[in-house]
């Protein structure tokens, strides 16, 4: 049996009651209660509370005036003693807002934001900012309002006629008021794979990760493909590599913006890379002790993936493998 993965956004612990999303009648009486934790999102940044060392949620009130500026946009189901949780989203105020757009690329946004309405410990983070530090059911929240959250943002309007598009089933059905196109909630399949050969791993890394970060190789499927072959084509596009062997390890999900992270080992048939750089900046080879050595920050100049990524994850794995 293998051990338990140590993967953020891997946690189940809210019911989520779908069978009751189609009640509006019921959902609004819900949104009413002085029990509803409301979880508020602005330009794709979660509301924390950073009162004291470690942030949390910060939940607001039913009846507080900054949820009169915002728009409730999805229920997302339940927790502690029954408590439902419900999804807002809160426009842009005065001249917040104006440099999202120049904001979206990059690997993580450390400007915090608060609004007139919260005192200062309360601010609008970026989720990958806290990944090691909210609790893991407190990170499965935020992920699933994430990824909502972006899904709603990008589909306004009808992607066949361009009207706009109406919200049903409780936040997680959208409908165009024309044409009555149906949408639900998209998830990517992305693999990811630790690609091995004797003693050694191989890690690439993007232009726009950190300086000195290495990871594991990605890719999304592509329509009509399996896991294995999607495994093999990316391998191959970026790296020249073919593989002889590919095995599944476990998933993760990923919600920046709605990703399903699907992990995997396979075995080189060579080490001789020929890399696409319009793909990658950079892949090597790593040996173990190198790869412990970076485990301990001995080496500045390079990292490897964050803990609580399922590429640490396999990394960390194969290092305990192989001892």
């Amino acid at each position: 049996m293998r051990p338990k993965f140590n993967l953020t956004f891997s946690t189940d612990e809210i019911d989520k009651a779908s069978h009751i999303r189609k009640d509006k009648n019921k959902i609004d009486l819900l949104a009413s209660n002085s029990k509803s934790l409301n979880l508020i999102v602005w330009q794709g940044k979660i509301l924390l509370d950073w009162q004291n060392e470690s942030p949390k949620i910060c939940y607001i009130p039913f009846d507080h005036k900054l949820l009169q500026k915002a728009n409730r946009i999805a229920f997302l189901g339940f927790i502690e003693a029954l408590s439902p949780i419900f999804l807002y989203a809160l426009p842009n105020w005065e001249n917040e807002g104006k440099n999202y757009e120049k904001k979206l690329g990059k690997f993580v946004d450390n400007e915090e934001v608060t609004h007139p309405y919260l005192p200062l410990e309360n601010r609008f983070t970026d989720l990958k900012k806290v990944l090691i530090n909210l609790s893991s059911k407190e990170l499965s929240i935020c992920g699933m309002a994430k990824s909502l959250f972006e899904w709603h943002d990008n589909n306004k309007h009808c992607s066949r006629c361009g009207d706009m598009n109406k919200v049903f089933d409780s936040g997680w059905e959208l409908s165009c008021s024309k044409c009555k196109n149906k949408v639900f909630p998209r998830t990517d399949p992305v693999v990811i794979m630790l690609i091995e050969r004797k003693d050694s791993i191989l890690l690439g890394r993007s232009s726009v990760w950190p300086k000195g970060m290495y990871s594991c190789l990605a890719g999304f499927l592509e329509p009509g493909e399996r896991v294995e072959d999607a495994v093999r084509r990316e391998t191959f596009e970026e790296v020249g590599i073919k593989l002889s062997s590919i095995e599944y390890v476990t998933n993760q999900a990923w919600p920046f913006p709605h990703s399903l992270m699907i992990g995997c080992r396979a075995t080189a048939e060579s080490s001789h890379l020929q890399i696409d750089y319009s793909e990658l900046e950079d892949a090597r080879w790593f040996r173990k002790k190198e790869l412990i050595s970076l485990q301990e920050n001995n080496n500045f100049s390079l990292k490897l993936a964050r803990k609580g990524t399922i590429a640490n994850y396999l990394i960390e794995e194969w290092i305990k493998r192989s001892e």
